[in-house]
This record gives structure tokens, C-alpha cells and sequence, in this order.
């Protein structure tokens, strides 16, 4: 059990909790840059969970710490992951493939549309780029073969390796929409800011006899620099 070591912020009853730990992988976070910031980014992502008086009252605090702040770091995570890929509303973070600046490619998926999608992007960009797509995109990526009959798909051969397409890091994510492959470096394209803590607001009173806990933190995403990232984008079924 991890303890999120919660601290009270003048005793108001507000908890900020620093933004380390265990939570769901977010690729672009893997990906991207991303920038720690004391100002208060543009976009406020939240979480509302309850928990029984009688579990608070019987349970050890680091158990509660840790029950608490896991699950609202991970519904929040999951919530941001799903921005930095496709958000589109007003009060969420533009995702990277949702952006409007970002070149498209439309054509039929084969090998040869993957290359050709690796050679749109500029060369001092390759050695740093990776390709980023759904788990069904992938799906019918991997089927694809070169001239002589080889896959352009190459497994992960260790823990923490990740698979490779035509030589370059391939990544999934499950928010990437179907039928999208893109490919760039991510870290020169895609900023994401976030403060270096959420904020917790207890409430007793609203759901008695359960307590609520109301969990925001302030981020923000752009693709800061479109000629770094390039989409290929198919309709057919391979």
C-alpha cells in the first residue's frame, strides 16, 4: 500500500497530494514534454469518490491515505490520458490527435503508406521519433509485410522495450483512435503542463452518512510544434 503522504493546506480542510506514484500508464506522458509548473494551467480535470464514515473511522490512516488518493489519482490519469489523445471540448486539454495543425496523410494502409508516413517528417526529427496508435490500429499494422515477404512489426524483446515498426519504437494507447498511426517526436511536438500536486476537498455533508472526496488538478496540453508529428489515416480494412 502506497502512502501518498497527504498534507493539510492551512488547515482548511483542503489536502494537496504531490503527483508521484503508482497510477495508470498515460503514453503521452511517457511521450511528451512535460512540465511541472507553479502557475495554474488553463484546464481543471476532477474526480469525486465516497467512502463510508465507518471505513474512515475504523481504518488506519495510511490505509485511507492510500485507498483515497490511489483511486482518485487513477480516475483523473485515466482522465487526462484520454485528453492528451483525443480531447475536443472546451474544458479539456486539445489532444495531439485531434489537432487541426498536425498533417494527414489519407491512404490505403500497406507498407508503403508507413513509409512514405516516415519520410513526410522532416530528417532531424527521425532519430528521436516513435510511431503512437490504438491497440486495434495495431492490429492491423502488424499484419503488414515488405517486397520479400517480412513483417515491418517486431515484437518487444525485453520488459520496458518497446516494440518496434520499421525500426522505430511503436506505442499503444487505448484512447488513440482506430485507424490512425502517427509518427514524430513526440517530445518536441507535444507539451503537456501540470501542477505538481492535485487538491483534495473532503465533504461530510453532502451523501451522509458517506463522505465524499472531491479530487482537481490543473494541466494543460498543445502540440507545440505540428512539423514534428505527422498522421497517417486509412479507411479500408487490411
Amino acid at each position: 500500500m502506497t502512502d501518498f503522504n497527504f498534507f493539510r493546506d492551512g488547515g482548511n480542510g483542503i489536502l494537496k497530494v504531490p503527483t508521484i506514484g503508482p497510477y495508470l500508464p498515460c503514453t503521452m506522458k511517457q511521450l511528451a514534454t512535460v512540465v511541472m509548473v507553479e502557475y495554474s494551467p488553463p484546464y481543471e480535470m476532477g474526480a469525486i469518490i465516497q467512502r463510508s464514515q465507518r471505513f474512515l473511522d475504523d481504518s488506519m490512516p495510511e490505509i485511507i491515505t492510500a485507498s483515497i488518493g490511489e483511486e482518485l489519482y487513477t480516475r483523473i490519469r485515466q482522465l487526462e490520458g484520454r485528453a492528451y489523445m483525443i480531447g475536443a471540448r472546451y474544458d479539456e486539454p486539445p489532444g495531439v490527435f485531434t489537432s487541426q495543425r498536425i498533417q494527414r496523410s489519407h491512404s490505403d494502409l500497406s507498407a508503403n503508406a508507413v513509409i512514405d508516413l516516415v519520410y513526410t517528417l522532416e530528417a532531424r526529427y527521425r532519430p528521436s521519433s516513435a510511431f503512437l496508435c490504438s491497440e486495434n490500429t495495431l492490429r492491423e499494422v502488424r499484419r503488414l509485410q515488405d517486397a520479400d515477404g517480412r513483417f515491418l512489426y517486431q515484437d518487444s524483446l525485453a520488459p520496458g522495450v518497446p516494440a518496434r515498426l520499421i525500426g522505430y519504437p511503436c506505442y499503444t494507447d487505448p484512447d488513440a483512435p482506430d485507424r490512425q498511426l502517427m509518427f514524430g517526436d513526440f517530445r518536441e511536438g507535444y507539451r503537456i503542463d501540470a501542477q505538481p500536486y492535485f487538491t483534495i476537498l473532503r465533504d461530510p455533508f453532502s451523501q451522509k452518512p458517506h463522505v465524499l472526496f472531491h479530487a482537481t488538478h490543473k494541466t494543460g496540453g498543445k502540440v507545440e510544434n505540428d512539423e514534428a508529428l505527422k498522421i497517417l489515416e486509412w479507411n479500408n480494412a487490411s
